[in-house]
């Protein structure tokens, strides 16, 4: 079965995964880690916990919008979608792209 989506064609969908799907994991982890004492840990390093998983996610966060790109123009597509659509339909117009927004290409290298 082929992919339907600009960023299934372009085997691309994984990077939105890494970047956009784990933030809500990171968020939760951050919550837990700023508002619990984990077993025995002290202040500095639930501060420790919460400054690397913001890390992490701003990490992830930065790679995806320099790292999904049209394989044929190069434009950076998770950029395009965050300063081009309404921040509520960005991700899912970008999920649903079927082609370049910029060049028309279809996924595929030419």
């Amino acid at each position: 079965m082929k992919p339907t989506s600009f960023l299934g064609r372009s085997g691309q969908r994984w990077k939105l995964r890494v970047s956009v799907y784990l933030l809500p994991y990171i968020a939760l982890a951050v919550t837990v880690g700023g508002q619990y004492n984990l077993i025995g840990a002290t202040p500095e390093r639930n501060t420790s916990f919460v400054v690397i998983a913001i890390s992490i996610a701003t990490i992830g966060l930065l790679s995806g919008l320099f790292a999904i790109r049209c394989p044929t123009c190069g434009t950076k597509l998770l950029w395009f979608a965050m300063s081009n659509k309404k921040v509520a339909d960005s991700l899912g117009w970008l999920i649903s792209l079927s082609n370049c927004p910029v060049c028309g290409s279809d996924g595929f290298r030419s």
